[in-house]
């Protein structure tokens, strides 16, 4: 846990820009690896890998 500030810029280091582009950088490379997932997990249902499941 993180001790609550009343001062927000001591959370982060005082480097907003550098959280900023952290923060971007993972939310983009998040949705790749969610979209990737997504087309796996899609490709393997329509392929009748799950067993008990059956596409529509």
């Amino acid at each position: 846990m993180v001790p609550a500030h009343d001062d927000r810029s001591a959370f982060i280091g005082g480097d907003v820009d550098g959280l900023v582009t952290t923060l971007t950088r993972f939310a983009h490379e998040y949705s790749l690896r969610a979209r990737e997932d997504h087309r796996l997990f899609v490709d393997a249902f329509r392929g009748g890998r799950f067993e008990h499941v059956a596409p529509a």
